[in-house]
C-alpha cells in the first residue's frame, strides 16, 4: 500500500478494513480524539512548497459511530491550512495542536458535542 496517499481505518481484532479514504496528494498526520468519537487526518494537497496559500492542505474530520462495523465512517468537515504534518489532542479533547510544513505551529479550541 506504498504511496497510495490514502487513510484505512482496521479493526484490529479481526483484521478488517473498516474505511479507505483516498486524498490526492496524501496524509501526513492522523489523530484520534481521546473519546474515540472522530478522527482527523491531515496533509497536503498539492501545489509547491513556495505556494504558502491557506488551500494548500485540510485538516479532514471524521466521525467514528459507536459501532463502525455496521454504520460507515463519515467525512464531517475539512478545515483550510497550509500542510499539516502533525495532530495532537490534549487529554480532554478541548484543544488541539497542530503543526505545519511551514514551520507554523497553531492550538485549536475545540467544541465538545453537545456544548
Amino acid at each position: 500500500m506504498k504511496g497510495d496517499n490514502s487513510v484505512r481505518v482496521w479493526d484490529f481484532a479481526t483484521g478488517k478494513q473498516l474505511a479507505h479514504f483516498k486524498h490526492p496528494k496524501g496524509m501526513e498526520a492522523v489523530e484520534f480524539s481521546p473519546d474515540g468519537k472522530y478522527l482527523l487526518a491531515g496533509g497536503r494537497q498539492g501545489g509547491g512548497y513556495e505556494a504558502k496559500t491557506v488551500t494548500n492542505g485540510f485538516i479532514y474530520v471524521y466521525r467514528i459511530p459507536a459501532d463502525p462495523q455496521k454504520e460507515a465512517i463519515t467525512l464531517v468537515t475539512k478545515k483550510p491550512v497550509f500542510r499539516s504534518e502533525y495532530l495532537h489532542f490534549s487529554r480532554d479533547g478541548r484543544q488541539l495542536v497542530t503543526a505545519h510544513e511551514d514551520g507554523t505551529v497553531r492550538l485549536w479550541q475545540v467544541r465538545q458535542t453537545g456544548e
